[in-house]
């Protein structure tokens, strides 16, 4: 193909877009903004950013909320300038989709405005979202505390606390979980929910303590895997005993770490972690009848 046949279908191929823009432009100037998104789409991948914009508005205002969601996206990687105009056709999809009742296309927005610009001022759209149930994406957790910042009255403001608590969990981040779980502990003296936040603060604590320890930082692990330890009646306090005796151990403290060994024993003597208990105090040269000292009274 020649130089000059190239030039020529590029030409024809860029008047052909001209022509379906202005095909779009008709249409949504008609109100006839579904056949306008056809058309800006049709052609916005060679035309750019002007074009996405188009796009987006078109569809936002035919209710193509994951559409519009979408053009806007690609408007702000199309051209970068252009970022604040992608943001806030992006929240004017989110309030459509408000109105719309269609938490897909607003969990989207959102999420997409967080990745644009994490301080944007979204609660009361976030809370929107969070306020209705659980989310598909899990992602969302970053919405929480700009809905926690909405929350209307103080039941709101705990249920949405410990979704969050819930969400971090589930991505990983015990130590960020087990925080928000003691502060809805906190503010929760007599909720019916307490005894299963107890529960997963426990758990987190335990796996954030370990961790620390597995890294060295035994100061850390020693406040985690106290708090683990609490109640060490359970399946997971009495796990944490041992990590917490080593906790202590690290620190330079062997009489602490054999009192806490002695609770395992104390427990129940006859299973796995009450043989290691004894092993481990064996271990350190003192007799497993160690007796209670003033550093436990607190736990």
């Amino acid at each position: 193909m020649t130089r000059g046949l190239t030039l020529a279908l590029a030409l024809l191929a860029g008047c052909q877009a001209k022509g379906v823009e202005r095909e779009a432009d008709a249409a949504y100037a008609a109100r006839r903004h579904a056949d306008a998104y056809a058309g800006y789409r049709r052609v916005a991948e060679a035309e750019g950013a002007r074009v996405w914009a188009k796009a987006g508005a078109a569809a936002a205002a035919a209710g193509l909320l994951d559409s519009a969601a979408a053009a806007y996206v690609r408007l702000a990687a199309s051209d970068p300038t252009r970022e604040r105009e992608a943001i806030e056709g992006l929240e004017r999809t989110a309030r459509i989709a408000v109105r719309m009742a269609n938490r897909p296309a607003l969990e989207q927005a959102l999420l997409a405005i967080g990745e644009l610009d994490p301080d944007r001022p979204v609660g009361r759209l976030a809370f929107a979202l969070l306020s209705e149930g659980p989310l598909a994406h899990g992602d969302a957790v970053r919405l929480l505390p700009a809905a926690l910042s909405a929350a209307p009255d103080p039941d709101a403001f705990d249920a949405l606390l410990l979704a969050y608590a819930q969400g971090l969990e589930g991505r990983g981040d015990c130590v960020g979980a087990a925080e928000a779980y003691r502060g809805f502990l906190r503010r929760n003296a007599q909720s019916g929910a307490r005894d299963g936040a107890r529960e997963r603060l426990a758990r987190c604590a335990y796996v954030a303590g370990v961790a620390a320890l597995e890294e060295d930082r035994a100061m850390e692990a020693e406040r985690w895997l106290v708090i683990a330890a609490a109640d060490s009646g359970s399946p997971v306090g009495r796990r944490a005993l041992l990590p917490l005796g080593d906790a202590r151990l690290a620190q330079g403290d062997p009489i602490a770490a054999a009192i806490v060994w002695q609770r395992a024993l104390r427990a129940d003597d006859g299973d796995s972690i009450g043989s290691e208990a004894a092993r481990r105090i064996r271990a350190l040269g003192v007799t497993d009848t160690v007796g209670d000292s003033a550093r436990m009274e607190g736990e």
